[in-house]
This record gives C-alpha cells, sequence and structure tokens, in this order.
C-alpha cells in the first residue's frame, strides 16, 4: 500500500538530518573563534614566518617593527636563529637572497647594523669614500720650432708648413682607491684539533668587536665558487666564518664589495706530536677601518 509514495521519504530524511547539523552546529555547540599565536606554529611555519619578517625588514628597514614581530615566535635568542636558519638555507643550497635577509636582520639585531633609511639595508658595513686624489700635474714637452709638419691633399702638390709648440701631457699622480677591509693577517696554521682542514676569517673593527654579516665568496678549480656570511656560527664570534678545504686544491678568498682577495690558499702537511700528519687550516684576519 506504499507503492505510491517513492523516494520522497529519502529526500525528507536528508533536508530533516542536514537541519538538524546546522541547528547543532549553529546552536546548540557553534565553533568558536580562538586566537592564535605564531609561537605555537609548527616549525618549519615559523621558519617562513621569519623569512617573511626577514624580507620585509630588507624592503623598509624598520628594525623596532621586525623584533616585534620576532618577539610573537618567542625564540630565546631571535638572532641566533635567524643566523642559524640563514645557514641552514644556504648550505642546502637553497634561496641565497633569503638567507641574505635572514643574515642582514640577525646582524642589525646584535647591534652592528642599523637600520636603513633607504629600502636596501646592507649588513656589509659601508664602503668608505676614498679622498680626493691629489690633482694632476701636467709637464710640457715643447717639439722645436722650425719642425715642419707634411699635409697634402689629392690632386696638389705637397705643401710645408711650420708650427707652434704643441705640449705633450704625462700625469704624475693616480688616484688610489681605499679598501673597506684591510688584510691584517693570514697565516696557515697546525692545529689538531681541527679534524677538517679549514679556512677560518675573522672579520673585526678598529675597536677588536667582530663583524657579522660580511659576504666572503670563496673561488676555486674550474670557476666553481661558493658564497657565506659571517657571524652565521655566533658560538665562534660575530665576525667569524669558515669554509672546508680539500686538499691539492687551491682557493682564493674574496671579500665581496671591497675588492679585497687573498689567493694561494691551500692546506698544508702537518705533524702530530706522534708523528702521524693530517691537514692543516688557514686563519685570515680582516679589519674594517671605520
Amino acid at each position: 500500500m506504499n507503492s505510491d509514495r517513492g523516494n520522497w521519504y529519502l529526500l525528507t530524511a536528508i533536508i530533516l538530518g542536514m537541519g538538524l547539523g546546522l541547528i547543532y552546529s549553529w546552536v546548540i555547540s557553534p565553533t568558536g573563534l580562538k586566537e592564535t599565536h605564531p609561537h605555537i606554529l609548527r616549525s618549519d611555519y615559523k621558519d617562513v614566518y621569519r623569512s617573511l619578517i626577514a624580507s620585509a625588514f630588507q624592503a623598509n628597514g624598520d628594525l623596532p617593527r621586525a623584533r616585534a614581530r620576532l618577539a610573537l615566535l618567542k625564540d630565546e635568542d631571535a638572532a641566533y636563529v635567524l643566523a642559524a636558519q640563514a645557514q641552514w638555507i644556504l648550505a642546502e643550497g637553497g634561496d641565497y637572497e633569503k638567507a641574505r635577509a635572514l643574515a642582514n636582520l640577525s646582524a642589525a639585531l646584535l647591534g652592528n647594523v642599523q637600520a636603513a633609511d633607504s629600502p636596501t639595508p646592507s649588513a656589509i658595513p659601508p664602503i668608505l669614500t676614498s679622498t680626493p686624489p691629489p690633482p694632476l700635474t701636467f709637464t710640457a714637452t715643447p717639439i722645436p720650432l722650425g719642425s715642419t709638419i707634411v699635409t697634402t691633399t689629392p690632386g696638389e702638390n705637397f705643401a710645408t708648413s711650420t708650427f707652434a709648440p704643441i705640449p705633450t701631457f704625462t700625469p704624475t699622480a693616480t688616484a688610489t682607491p681605499i679598501l673597506p677591509f684591510i688584510l691584517q693577517d693570514h697565516n696557515a696554521i697546525c692545529d689538531p684539533m681541527l679534524t677538517t682542514p679549514l679556512i677560518q676569517i675573522y672579520a673585526i673593527d678598529r675597536e677588536g668587536e667582530g663583524i657579522p654579516g660580511v659576504e666572503v665568496l670563496v673561488t676555486w678549480g674550474d670557476n666553481e665558487q661558493e658564497s657565506f656570511f659571517t657571524g652565521l656560527k655566533p658560538e665562534f664570534g660575530l665576525g667569524y666564518t669558515d669554509f672546508e678545504m680539500t686538499p691539492g686544491v687551491e682557493y682564493t678568498v674574496e671579500f665581496l664589495n671591497s675588492g679585497l682577495k687573498v689567493p694561494g690558499i691551500e692546506v698544508q702537511e702537518c705533524s702530530g706530536e706522534q708523528g702521524e700528519e693530517y691537514g692543516g687550516s688557514w686563519q685570515i684576519f680582516v679589519t674594517h677601518p671605520d
């Protein structure tokens, strides 16, 4: 006797179910919005958050705002965490500009770099403006009177004429650029505590304080190269960085935006107290005179 009602009861059940579900979710037990905080984010999302803060600082140079944003992550040492993240990005072959922005912000938090007034703050110490070079002086070398110059015009005969002395100028002084960094010392060392031969770099100011954020480029072999920054290993000093060497390879260390290069760096042979041989390291000390 129910054959005429068809499947309408199924549609009625669906409508009733949806209605009851809406009443429960909207009236009986609605979902409340809760405030959340960056410090409870997952670690990889925190990394993204730090990169965004560093990019914003790179664009506007607003250090107080960047500091306030980082405070929301509640990192114990924000500068150290930023430096470690930049080091990890470089080690993994990640985005170079992202690593640089993180290093710049880390250096700024450590008080070694001021927020830039322009949209492009840099952790690298400013290049010194060289003092004007001494004026060029010129000496005139007269050509003896009575000398002749020969000119000719097609279809005409040769003609000769005399001319007055013409001075020739010889500069006696040239400008000498002032490098932002001065090579203080570089030497090979034998340290048995270093299990891997390293190029150890120390960048300091004239007060002896380490300078973080200094970009260093190491080249070797067939134009192979790698760049990195000082200060990414703050446990060894704010101006410290290092590079692992391979025996038999010659390296050149360049301080970018400075013009200072240190070539001829290679692993030296060292002997321990028991006569065992191991690879020696190099130490390079550079000073910023400003």
